[in-house]
């Protein structure tokens, strides 16, 4: 199964992992990014993820970042937020 990323042009896989998901705390359920933290690294090379990097060495987002490309990540992260509440894809937690 995979779902389609709101923003750009990629399709994300939807695994399991039993290793990484403690069904005891929360839903069950996680997002996993590959090239960001040891754990979800881990649990990437298990699964032969994708590893995709979005940003430039400067914080700005790179090209694989689509519309986002060239803008402060933290200026994205805002956008993205008002972007999603859009699309009605955003719960505030």
């Amino acid at each position: 199964k995979k779902l389609k990323h709101p923003f750009v042009d990629r399709e994300i896989p939807i695994i399991t992992d039993a290793i990484l998901v403690n069904m005891e705390f929360g839903t069950g359920a996680v997002k996993v990014t590959p090239a960001h933290d040891p754990n979800d690294f881990a649990t990437g090379k298990r699964h032969n993820l994708e590893f995709i990097s979005i940003l430039n060495e400067d914080g700005t987002i790179n090209e694989l970042g689509g519309q986002y490309a060239g803008k402060p990540r933290f200026v994205v992260r805002q956008q993205m937020v008002e972007d999603m509440k859009e699309l009605g894809l955003y719960k505030d937690t």
